[in-house]
This record gives structure tokens, sequence and C-alpha cells, in this order.
């Protein structure tokens, strides 16, 4: 086995605010020679923490979404929406109202343009009840932002599947537009994809106004297809969303560095939950994968990190980091030394001037000596 590697630092644009002054559990466990990759550059723009801890401990995941109530196709307005929230914030220039919807159990997504600038965060639930909320990312680029909430008796909305939507296709948006709460509008898309300041936006003629910013666009299923976040003010029928696409990349990558945030604290428990949510909504990202595999071995649940290892080089067979981690686990905890020389070798072809090829190197020599 390899001598240990801690996790790399000061890769994270996500602050370390918060972990750091969350208290121990008591345990302590040194940070062990697998690679957990923490941050790659992001296309969602930078992540930033406020001081409130996360609260990250019900492990309920992201599979089998489905929202509380559905209808049918042919009637998009009968719906009751009480993943819809809206958003309320306090600046020094005055009151900010927007809106919200559920994404996950405790947490809620929203615009980023209004939500970042208060100092105080609240949403308010369709039946009028509000509770506290804590900024834990925005996306500059994609203008769109994630909150936590202690709520976790809403179920979330779930996304449409599509890369794309149709044009003409009926879509609903739901919102508290001048504070109006719950309010449904009704349109078509206009186009599925602009592109403007350099950002993909999804174009429809929905009737929006201020305070729709952040709330979902829904097909007939009941499915987000975009998140609202403006209008062209000049002209009528003409307003944008972000993409659906887009805002589940933003949100795999916000859960993604969670993760990794928690797993430098080794609050291992917190990581996988907060990796298992980022591959909810990034079902296709190795990085996720390989980082949920070495959280799991940290567990000491061997199995599972042989899983996510091996999902991660299924999607992307050249993720070498994925085959380094493979190799030692096969290597050091399920003894199997062919697959660990197999990943190995994997791993010299696609790294051979990594700091680690001369101790593969080594190893595989020796290997090789001994079954002469």
């Amino acid at each position: 086995m390899f001598a240990k590697k801690g996790f790399p630092t000061g890769l994270l644009l996500f602050s370390l605010l918060i972990l750091s002054s969350a208290a121990s559990d008591g345990t302590s466990v040194e940070p062990e020679h697998m690679k957990l990759v923490q941050k790659e550059r992001s296309t969602t723009g930078e992540l930033n923490h406020l001081d409130e801890e996360i609260d990250v401990k019900t492990l309920d995941g992201l599979e089998g979404l489905v929202s509380i109530r559905k209808v049918s196709e042919t009637d998009p307005e009968d719906f009751s929406f009480p993943q819809v929230v809206c958003i309320l914030g306090e600046t020094p220039e005055g009151k900010v109202e927007g809106t919200g919807f559920v994404i996950a159990s405790g947490y809620v997504l929203s615009s980023g343009h209004g939500v970042k600038q208060s100092g105080q965060l609240a949403v308010q639930f369709q039946d009028g009840s509000t509770e506290a909320a804590t900024l834990l990312s925005v996306g500059k680029e994609v203008d769109l932002s994630l909150l936590k909430i202690s709520s976790k008796e809403i179920g979330p909305l779930p996304f449409s599947g599509a890369q794309n939507e149709r044009v003409g296709e009926t879509v609903v948006a739901v919102g508290c537009p001048f504070g109006l709460n719950h309010s449904i509008a009704r349109g078509i898309i206009s186009a599925p994809e602009r592109v403007l300041d350099d950002r993909p936006l999804l174009q429809t003629d929905v009737p929006i106004n201020p305070g729709n910013s952040g709330g979902p666009l829904l097909n007939k299923k009941g499915e987000v297809v975009g998140v609202v976040i403006g209008l062209l003010p000049e002209a009528r029928g003409i307003a944008f969303a972000v993409p659906g696409r887009e805002a589940r990349r933003f949100l795999g990558e916000s859960f993604f560095q969670m993760g990794a945030l928690f797993a430098e604290k080794n609050r291992y428990p917190e990581a996988a939950e907060a990796l298992r949510r980022s591959v909810g909504f990034s079902p296709r990202s190795a990085r996720t994968y390989s980082n949920l595999g070495e959280v799991y071995r940290r567990m000491k649940e061997i199995r599972k990190a042989e899983a996510a290892f091996t999902k991660a080089v299924e999607i992307d067979p050249q993720y070498a980091d994925a085959h380094y981690n493979l190799g030692v686990l096969y290597d050091g905890e399920l003894h199997d030394p062919g697959k660990a020389a197999f990943h190995y070798r994997r791993y010299l072809e696609l790294e051979p001037n990594s700091p680690e090829a001369v101790r593969i190197g080594r190893w595989l020599a020796a290997l090789e000596a001994k079954g002469k």
C-alpha cells in the first residue's frame, strides 16, 4: 500500500467559513492516501458560503424524485405546488421579494441576483407560514442560488430529463409576483435556447412580473424545465429562464463542493449524503462518483466504495484518479492483486509522469517478480 496523501487544499471557490466553525463529532480519522478531487474549474460561477452551519443529516438521496401532486396533462393549471415558496429578504436598500422551490429535502433553489444582497432571508410557504433560510451558494454566471431551510416535510419538484424543450410546448410559471403568493401564469416556450451575455437561456412568453424571479417554469407533467430569471423590459411577451439542465449542473456542483468540504473535516456521513445529492443532479460526473467512493472507503463501506469507483470509470474510462483509487482499494482493502494491477497499469497509461508513477512501477515490478 502506498504512502498516505492528504486532501488538497486551496482548490475550492466555496468558502470554508461554515465548516471551519463546526464542532467535531469526536472522531479523529487521518486523511488517507487516495485521491479525492475537490474542485475543477466550474461553469456555474463562483460559489459563496455564509456563516451558518450546513445541516445535511437526512439520508434521503435524490432517487425517485416525485412532485407531491400531479394531474392530467390536459389541465396544467390544476396543480398544487407546496414546493414553491416566496423568498423574503432584507437589504440596506429595503425589502427583496422573489420565488424559489424545494429541490431536495431541506433545500430551496432560487435566483441569485436578489438573494445574494440580502442580510436576512426567509421563505414563505403556501399556507402562509415562514421560516428562516440560509444562503449556501450563488452561481454568478447562471444567476442561481441554493438556500438551506430546516423544514423537511415538503418533497421536491422533479426536473425534466430533456436536454432541450420543444418550441410551442405549454409551460406554466409558479411564483410570487408583487408578493402575491403562489400565482400561476401560462404560456409557451418561444425558443428552447438563446445565448445572451454568453449564457444559454430559455425564452418564453409566460407573463413575468417582479417577484417571479427564481420560480419554476413547469411543463404539463409538473417537471421543472427552467428557472425564471427575468424579462426583456422594453418588450412584451419575452421572458427568460435558466434551462433545467443548467440548473441541475449548478446544483450538482454545489452539492459536490459541500461533499468535499465535509470530507475535508472528516465528517464522512455528511460528505456521502452531499455527494449522493450531487450525483442525483449530475449522474454523469465521474469525479463525483470517485469522491463518493473515497468517502465510502473512509467509512469502511468497502463494497459501496468499489461500486462508486467502478461507476466513475464506466462513465469516463480515461478518469485516471478513479483507476488509481480502485488500484489502492483492491490492493489494500479487497486483497485482489490482479485487479489492483489492472487499474494501476491503466493509471500509468493515463498519468505516466505523476508523482505516484514510480511507486506504482515498483509495486508492479514486485508483483511480477513474485509471480515468477
